[in-house]
């Protein structure tokens, strides 16, 4: 039978179901009245209709498709689905979850706005007011900026911030705001595009753009942090180091400058590496940039590193910590605790017992994860920035200090868009690996997705980010690995 014939008989059929719906009293089916019922049924008799219509119109000789050729068409389609339509899912479908449904579709039915999601400190910038007020107290009144035995900003950046003393506050807070959008501008967008040579731009865009209005970075907003900033040396140094050689004196500069402002950003020193097999002038670039840095805390004297020293032992000792720190301590102290909701208090007393236990077992997975990278670049002598290595420093620079609040979220931009901007599906390769791989990418998107929203509106086990963080570590390594098999199958 032609296409055209099975058309006719559709809108025949939708006709027919249109003028039963229509006389329904007539047939004695109905209740009286024109019912919503009828009218449903009408309307579906028009779809049908048009449906069938459409069907006419195709050209004559096209067979209907069996539903075996059918169901291997869709997998063929799925399985070689480009990561950027995962992304795309994977962003809706958190969308949906994490905005549309708690703002719309609550149990209260009213519009929940996002209001107070983000801790309040007083008046805006309170970060950066607080490392003002050291500032002032080491300048003008002569004390220690680490009297508190708290504070642990490096001596490189309250001599770097003193100048916001001339300027005063709220003018220090709109200088903070500036700089920190302009290095988000060339952190998450255009080096991204430059290193990725602008392959899935739509995707790049799609991150960047959503990052600018992500929970992490309006919370680095508001805090006026400087992660972003601090973060935006780091990769400067990065794509210095792979892309333009000549002036890698500039990169060593930006790279020490990232580690005087926060310390953590040392791990991407990792990044400066061109040929894995150097052995001699990797380790002579990292003891001549661990010298410069270390000396570079001395900057106050030998009593003031003393006491930076002695309060960045008190923060890594710190046991209270709140939903919005990502870090390892973080988790597992609230496990401990009350479990997510998820153990009874049998299991918990059991936990408590263990809390170092279980933080070592998770930092074993994450240096599992950073050297199994580290080794197989290595072996292939990988050269160029490894957008791989990368993201898992960066989660690394997340989850590993005790107090990793959740602002520190918004440098995840810049990699997740350098690292999709080189993703690629092979047409080749066997359909479990194919399936694997597409289940590993879409934990990996939905996983970075998830950090966009505020911990408030989270089922309970992921109000902290650091859950979402390891399945972000454990699928960026996942597909890695995948890739290299890629590669060696296509060889």
């Amino acid at each position: 039978m032609s296409m055209q014939r099975y058309g006719y008989i559709i809108m025949l059929a939708g006709v027919v179901v249109g003028i039963v719906s229509l006389l329904a009293d007539y047939f004695g089916i109905g209740s009286g009245g024109i019912q919503a019922a009828q009218l449903l049924g009408t309307q579906f008799g028009i779809v049908v209709v048009l449906i069938g219509y459409a069907i006419t119109r195709l050209e004559d000789g096209l067979k209907i498709p069996s539903l075996r050729s059918i169901s291997s068409m869709v997998a063929n389609r799925i399985l070689n689905t480009q990561p950027y339509v995962w992304f795309f899912v994977t962003f809706f479908g958190v969308y949906l979850w994490m905005f549309v449904s708690p703002i719309f579709l609550n149990t209260d039915l009213q519009m929940q706005y996002f209001n107070r999601f983000i801790p309040h400190g007083g008046r805006i910038g309170m970060d950066m007011r607080a490392i003002v007020e050291y500032i002032y107290n080491w300048l003008v009144l002569d004390q220690s900026p680490y009297a508190s035995g708290f504070i642990a900003y490096p001596p490189f950046a309250l001599i770097l911030f003193s100048p916001f003393l001339l300027i005063g506050y709220p003018a220090y807070f709109y200088v903070m705001t500036f700089l920190t959008l302009l290095c988000h501008l060339i952190s998450a967008l255009i080096i991204p595009l430059l290193i990725t040579n602008r392959r899935n731009v739509s995707l790049t865009i799609l991150i960047f753009a959503t990052s600018l209005f992500s929970y992490g970075f309006q919370f680095e907003l508001e805090r006026a942090q400087f992660n972003i900033i601090a973060f935006t040396f780091a990769l400067l140094a990065i794509y210095i180091f792979h892309y333009h050689p000549r002036y890698r004196v500039i990169a060593y500069f930006f790279i020490s400058i990232s580690i005087q402002l926060k310390i953590y950003p040392a791990i991407f020193l990792l990044l400066l590496i061109e040929n894995w097999k150097d052995w001699r002038g990797n380790l002579i670039r990292f003891a001549s940039l661990g010298f410069v840095n270390i000396a570079a805390l001395f900057l106050l004297g030998a009593k003031t590193f003393a006491e930076f020293s002695a309060a960045v032992r008190s923060q890594q000792s710190y046991g209270p910590s709140w939903n919005g720190n990502h870090s390892i301590q973080g988790f597992v102290n609230q496990l401990i605790l009350d479990g997510f909701g998820l153990f009874p208090e049998s299991t918990l007393v059991a936990l408590r017992g263990y809390s170092g236990s279980i933080q070592l077992a998770v930092m074993m997975i994450f240096l599992l994860c950073l050297l199994v990278i580290v080794i197989k670049s290595y072996h292939r002598n990988e050269g160029g920035l490894n957008p791989y290595l990368l993201l898992v420093c960066t989660v690394g620079a997340l989850i590993l200090p005790s107090i990793s609040n959740d602002y520190k979220l918004s440098i995840l931009a810049a990699p997740m868009a350098i690292l999709a901007g080189m993703l690629i599906v092979s047409s080749q390769g066997r359909v479990l690996s194919k399936t694997l791989n597409g289940i590993v990418l879409i934990l990996f998107s939905g996983a970075y997705w998830i950090l966009q929203y505020p911990f408030k509106f989270k089922p309970e086990i992921l109000t902290r980010s650091f859950l979402a963080l390891f399945i972000l570590l454990l699928a960026g390594t996942l597909l890695y690995i995948f890739r290299l098999r890629q590669n060696v199958s296509e060889s």
